[in-house]
Order: C-alpha cells, then structure tokens, then sequence
C-alpha cells in the first residue's frame, strides 16, 4: 500500500475534522497530564510517610526493617508507574479508536465520548486486558535489548482495531484472541508501519518547534493515516 495514498485519505476525512481532532488532541493531554500529576503527588506523599519511618527505624537500629521498607517503596513506585500507563493508554486506546470511526463514515462528534470510549458499551474489560497484556508483552521483549521490544510492538499495533471490529460484531473475544490477530495480520507489514511512521519524523519536528501546538493538528493526522494502514491491511486479510 503507498503512504501517499494512506496520507492523501487520511487528510480527505480530516477534511472539515480539524478541530475536532485538535481538541481531542488537547483533551487527551489534559487528561494524561492530570493523572500523572495526581499519581505524582501520591508518590511524593507516600515518600515523605516512607522517610519517616525509614528515618525512625535507622534511629533504632533495625536495618531489616529499614530494608524490608525500601522494598516495599519500590514496589508502590512501580505499581503507580503502571497505574498511570493502564489509565492513560484506556484513553489512548479510546481515542485511536475514535479515528477508526471516523475513517468508517461513523464519526462520535462529542469529543468526551471518543475519549472515554474504552469505558462504555462493554467495552470496558476486554480493553483493559488488553492495554495490560501489551504493555506487560513488549515490557518483556524489550528486557532482550530495545529493538526486539519495539518489533514486538508493531506486531500488537492492530490490536485495538481487531478488538473494536469484533466488539462491533458481537464476537466473544478470548484474552490474547485480538492480539494473536494482530500479530498473524502483521507478518511481512511491521516495517511498512515503522517506515509510515518514520514518514511524520519532518512534521513533528515542525510541530515541537511550534512550542509543541502543532502537534494538536499532527496527532490526528497521524492516528487517522494509521487507521487507514489498518482498513487497508484488514481487507487484504
């Protein structure tokens, strides 16, 4: 399939979509940065509680519990990282979908509900499941070196459209069936995906030099070209 193509229809749909898009954009960021600064102020709280009693144990001399303690600090860090990755990739995964729609003729105009559509019609479960079992997936294979991570992660990359298709189609959908699709869907088309991507490299860098504005406009360019990349794979499958 030609880039230029996918990018020429992609543009056709934003056409009179802009805003729409732009403030999605916006919403989306909004969101990702108020839950990563609640998450945040949790973190430094639970630190401050951690430090104390860290400190009053050092007094004591109880080095086991002081470490037993560390440990446990660690584990809460790392479970509010992974907190803030599951929220906002239901978000993301709410609105990639939303560029979906709009590539189908089938547009949601209320921003908020594009947004938050990982959390309705069902949708819910097998959503977040999924969010999980990608990012835990590619979290794996990047613990071989980053390159077989970021492989695997254009292998995963059609599982939200294969789930959302079989979600519209009333199919029952087993935990890894959508991202079992997806790898099996991109055999022999993961390095056209990256190439497509690499294709936005002179945008972005247009859009950050736009104190970072331009990117309200880039990311839905990007994430509709990408929706098309999948209507066009899917009907060659």
């Amino acid at each position: 399939m030609k880039r230029s193509e996918l990018k020429f229809n992609a543009k056709e749909k934003l056409h009179n979509n802009w805003a729409w898009g732009a403030l999605m954009s916006l919403m989306l960021m909004l969101i990702a940065y108020l839950v990563s600064r609640g998450i945040m102020f949790l973190m430094f709280g639970s630190a401050g509680i951690f430090g104390f009693m860290m400190a009053e144990r050092v007094l004591t001399e109880d080095p086991g519990f002081v470490i037993s303690l560390f440990v446990s600090f660690a584990g809460f860090v790392y479970l509010l990282s992974l907190g803030i990755s599951l929220i906002t990739g239901m978000f993301d995964k709410g609105v990639q979908i939303g560029y979906l729609h709009l590539v189908d003729g089938k547009k949601e105009n209320n921003v908020f509900k594009n947004i938050f559509l990982a959390f309705r019609g069902g949708r819910t479960y097998n959503y977040f499941v999924n969010v999980l079992l990608t990012s835990i997936f590619t979290g794996l294979w990047s613990l071989l070196f980053i390159i077989p991570g970021i492989v695997k992660s254009y292998s995963y990359a059609m599982t939200f459209y294969i789930l959302e298709d079989m979600h519209k189609a009333g199919k029952e959908v087993g935990v890894t069936e959508a991202i079992t699709k997806s790898r099996q869907m991109m055999k022999g088309h993961k390095f056209q995906l990256f190439v497509l991507d690499l294709s936005f490299i002179g945008w972005g860098i247009l859009a950050t030099l736009a104190l970072g504005i331009g990117w309200l406009w880039l990311v839905p360019y990007i994430q509709t070209t990408k929706a098309e990349f999948y209507r066009k794979l899917a009907a060659n499958n």
